[in-house]
């Protein structure tokens, strides 16, 4: 529940999906999405953007390589740290990004990813502000 921040708008920035080539029938598949949302603040404004990947490892192959980005706008409410704003921008757009990537598949005619459900008590809150966006 947003309490220092209301959401204007958001968008898919960037949608790469790619199947992975020469992958042996029978490979078990433990596939672990890299998270990341950053916030960068402008006076009142809030522009936020997460990012979810799926990618090939040596040590833990993937049948697709995925790389989404997600942009939205927040217009902030009260003055908190930008941990928080983290926090609370990732609770109100992470059921967003797992709905657009999961549609997204089913489109593509493969049976759908979910992203994990993640909730932002167990995403690090170490603050990594984007800059100023002046």
């Amino acid at each position: 529940m947003l309490q220092n921040l209301r959401l204007i708008a958001f968008r898919i920035n960037k949608f790469e999906f790619q199947f992975v080539e020469g992958i042996e029938n029978g490979t078990a598949f433990n596939i672990i999405p890299e998270i990341e949302c950053k916030v960068g603040k402008k006076g009142k404004e809030l522009k936020v953007f997460l990012n979810a990947k799926v990618g090939e490892m040596l040590s833990n192959p993937v049948p697709f390589k995925l790389n989404v980005v997600m942009v939205a706008d927040f217009a902030i409410l009260n003055e908190v740290s930008n941990g928080e704003y983290v926090k609370e921008a990732f609770e109100e757009l992470y059921p967003f990004l797992r709905s657009s990537i999961a549609g997204a598949m089913v489109n593509f005619n493969v049976q759908p990813y979910f992203l994990p459900f993640i909730s932002s008590k167990t995403v690090s809150q170490e603050e990594k502000p984007v800059g100023d966006l002046n």
